[in-house]
């Protein structure tokens, strides 16, 4: 169940990623603005059609498994990083779409977690107190605003755990077992926040709604375990 978890978030992951990418490039045009959602499209084409399986036969390869391995992924990450801003898409999705393309058994993937993981537990901890310092709670007020806040997470909650639960049903699985992979999936981590601060960013989601979703991501993450470890006490 765990790993049909993670198959299904990894894959609406690259669906999220490449709908940013062209989101971002149809708002973010400027004068190019009828040609940028285009170029945006061709972009995120591009990186999937193109550059993932090129980088999954790189990292695979001599290269990938020698010592400039690392130097030449850091290199090719701000290449694509900085590509991703000249096509009008933000940098952050060409980095992700460019990770995809790594197999994650490969020698490179190893050796590139093993050295990036210290810097991401200093950086990922300063990203979520930035967050938490854009996020403006006193934004959501009176019986409305709290009332759409939980309308939201409501709505949420049952698109992607209703969704998940149905076509793992329709596909063959006990309700049980739709329910939990329902659940799994239910859980927002960081993809959801830094998409928000893009979009905040952006200026494409305003910082009412901005608190409100960062609300709905809290939310449905921390009913996720809960609810999990309820449903395999009931298996039991």
């Amino acid at each position: 169940l765990g790993a049909r978890a993670l198959s299904c978030a990894a894959l609406a992951d690259v669906i999220v990623w490449a709908a940013v990418g062209l989101l971002v490039g149809a708002f973010e045009g400027g004068s190019g603005a009828a040609w940028s959602p285009v170029v945006a499209f061709l972009f995120v084409g591009g990186m999937l059609a193109v550059v993932r399986p090129l980088t999954a036969r790189v990292a695979s390869g001599p290269i990938g498994r020698g010592p400039l391995g690392p130097l030449v992924a850091l290199i090719a990450l701000l290449v694509v990083a900085l590509a991703a801003e000249l096509a009008g898409v933000h940098a952050v999705v060409g980095a992700f779409l460019l990770g995809i393309g790594v197999p994650h058994e490969s020698a490179l993937a190893r050796t590139m977690h093993a050295r990036l993981s210290l810097a991401a537990g200093v950086v990922l901890p300063a990203f979520f107190a930035i967050a938490g310092l854009r996020t403006e709670i006193g934004l959501v007020q009176g019986i409305s605003g709290w009332a759409a806040c939980v309308a939201i997470i409501m709505v949420a909650t049952i698109g992607k755990l209703g969704a998940t639960a149905a076509a793992a049903r329709l596909s063959g699985s006990g309700w049980m077992e739709a329910t939990r992979l329902g659940v799994l999936m239910n859980f927002r981590p960081l993809t959801a926040i830094v998409v928000l601060n893009v979009g905040l960013d952006l200026g494409l989601v305003s910082p009412p709604d901005d608190t409100m979703m960062v609300l709905m991501a809290l939310a449905t993450t921390v009913m996720a375990v809960p609810a999990i470890r309820l449903l395999a006490e009931r298996t039991a």
